[in-house]
């Protein structure tokens, strides 16, 4: 909204910020159906020198109810993907494999295997870490829960 607002001279964008911060208190929420001013103050913005608007109970359980259900929403969005996955000290798993491309070495990391391996879980650092060794027993480092992956069978590659 700023810089809607600024235009072509750039010097003078610290005086329109109470202008800009007025439109942004007074402009109504999508998920609240009111305006961030109504919300924290209980009444809209006195933009015409009238202050006798003042919540009620009613609308502050509907705010409420709102908030939770954009809350949920959000949440929901946020963990679809998400796998609870935990692996035992000895289980063989694959880990994703992160490559570049090198035109000089003609290698395309899009034609790269996703992920390599096998590897041995050596040892279980916290529910979402694991240090890998490979089968001779040379460490691999720590990884992330996400970047692993259940060795069923070379298939799975």
């Amino acid at each position: 909204m700023l810089r809607q607002t600024v235009e072509a001279n750039h010097r003078n964008w610290a005086q329109l910020l109470p202008k800009v911060a007025c439109a942004i208190r007074s402009a109504k929420h999508e998920v609240l159906d009111n305006s961030p001013y109504f919300v924290n103050f209980g009444r809209e913005m006195n933009l015409d020198g009238n202050s006798n608007n003042f919540q009620n109970e009613e609308d502050d359980l509907d705010i409420k109810r709102r908030m939770g259900k954009a809350s949920d929403k959000m949440e929901q969005k946020y963990n679809l993907r998400r796998r609870d996955e935990q692996f035992i000290v000895g289980q063989q798993v694959y880990r994703k494999n992160y490559v570049l491309s090198d035109a000089s070495k003609y290698f395309t990391a899009k034609l790269a295997p996703k992920y390599i391996g096998p590897f041995i879980i050596h040892k279980r650092l916290n529910p979402w870490t694991y240090e890998l060794k490979d089968d001779k027993g040379v460490n691999k480092g720590v990884w992330n829960v996400k970047d692993l992956k259940n060795c069923l069978d070379k298939q799975d590659l």
